[in-house]
């Protein structure tokens, strides 16, 4: 038996045998070296990624190929024009990748594998933090209010909140809130819930938050006492009903802001008079009280007045 390592080709061999006496003969055989074996092409598993965008996720897709004959092999793949790297961009879908390898023969090799891209994760609710509005009327106040959702993968979420923005929100207790419940569901039916408390003040509390700005702006006792008194009364009458009576008392008030506001030596400046009455015509609206008398501006003071 002859071994030997032949390439690849067509090869003439010359035989020569020569027995225990001397003779010989020869001949000649032909031995052709073919490779008729595809070359061995390995693919990944197929994959499962995230949606991490709108235009998919990004999917590493490799796969490695030899061939016991040649020493290069062409791999080509039908998702992109990397060769034996398909790695890229796949979109929210499956997707199938095909791998072709091929010698110098050329003999063919495939493989295959599946991405997937999906899209399990809900969206985000981008929600007020709270809100916290002046009633507007003896009913409450109308509150509006925006609520959205953000899709990683894009395509939009539908969010529907209770009680809607713009629906009419009666006052609460001092230590109470309404709740207004959220959700969001995307294109592939992921969901979110979220919530956020929205808070109503009546004229009471109002009433009561007036109060402590008068008591903090340091204004001479008897002004103090006299504008915090009014505000007081008001606030008992509020609580018992008579809202024509703690209407008086808080058109008493504001009557009472404007005269100081507008005299030679103002005890309480423009801009401060300003904010009481304006605080005032909120609990004015929020009683049900009628128009109050007197100028609603504060007046200007003159020299010589």
């Amino acid at each position: 038996v002859l071994t030997t390592a032949l390439p690849l080709g067509a090869h003439p061999i010359s035989l020569k045998v020569t027995d225990s006496v001397g003779g010989s003969d020869t001949t000649q055989v032909d031995v052709t070296v073919e490779d008729t074996m595809p070359p061995s092409i390995q693919c990944p598993d197929s994959s499962i990624a995230e949606c991490a965008g709108p235009g998919g996720a990004m999917v590493p897709v490799m796969v490695s190929a030899v061939d016991v004959c040649s020493a290069a092999v062409q791999v080509t793949n039908t998702r992109t024009a990397g060769g034996a790297d398909a790695s890229g961009l796949y979109p929210l879908a499956t997707t199938s990748v095909t791998f072709t390898a091929a010698d110098e023969v050329p003999n063919v090799a495939t493989c295959a594998l599946i991405v997937t891209v999906r899209d399990s994760l809900p969206p985000a609710l981008v929600l007020p933090p709270g809100l916290s509005v002046d009633a507007t009327m003896p009913a409450g106040a109308i509150v509006t209010y925006m609520a959205s959702a953000v899709d990683l993968c894009g395509g939009g979420a539908a969010v529907t909140c209770l009680p809607p923005s713009g629906t009419l929100f009666p006052p609460n207790a001092a230590d109470e809130n309404h709740i207004v419940a959220c959700d969001a569901t995307d294109a592939q039916g992921n969901g979110a819930a979220g919530a956020f408390p929205v808070h109503v003040s009546g004229a009471g509390e109002q009433i009561g938050a007036l109060g402590e700005v008068v008591r903090g702006l340091g204004l001479p006792r008897p002004l103090a006492k006299e504008l915090d008194g009014k505000l007081r009364e008001a606030a008992r009458e509020n609580d018992k009903g008579k809202l024509d009576h703690a209407c008086k008392k808080i058109n008493e008030f504001a009557k009472k802001v404007r005269e100081e506001a507008g005299k030679k030596h103002p005890k309480i400046d423009a801009a401060t008079a300003a904010d009481l009455l304006a605080a005032a015509r909120r609990i004015q609206a929020a009683l049900g009280c009628g128009p109050a008398p007197g100028p609603a501006r504060v007046p200007v003071s003159r020299s010589g007045l």
